[in-house]
């Protein structure tokens, strides 16, 4: 995958710090009474492309790789074009 211009403000991955935010303490505690606490197994898959109803993963410890299953022009499918790590999120751009 292609690296983004970091000077380019239309590119949501050259926006990191504001696309995946990392969330403070204050902030998922918060977002605790919402949700349910749970351990998953390594290689777990949480979602998949096409699926119509998808959980937030608020990611307390750990990491949840993304990948993009669609093999093409720099893609593979067996590489993740980003991972979250403690105190970010999954969602959609």
């Amino acid at each position: 995958m292609a690296e983004p211009k970091p000077d380019n403000p239309s590119d949501p991955y050259a926006r990191k710090d504001q696309t995946v935010p990392v969330l403070s303490d204050a902030q998922i505690e918060r977002m605790t009474p919402f949700g349910v606490v749970e351990a998953l197994p390594k290689g777990e898959v949480v979602f998949a492309r096409g699926d119509r109803t998808v959980d937030f993963f608020v990611i307390l410890s750990g990491t949840i790789e993304i990948y993009d299953d669609q093999v093409g022009e720099g893609c593979d499918g067996d590489e993740a074009f980003t991972v979250h790590e403690a105190n970010q999120f999954t969602g959609e751009l």
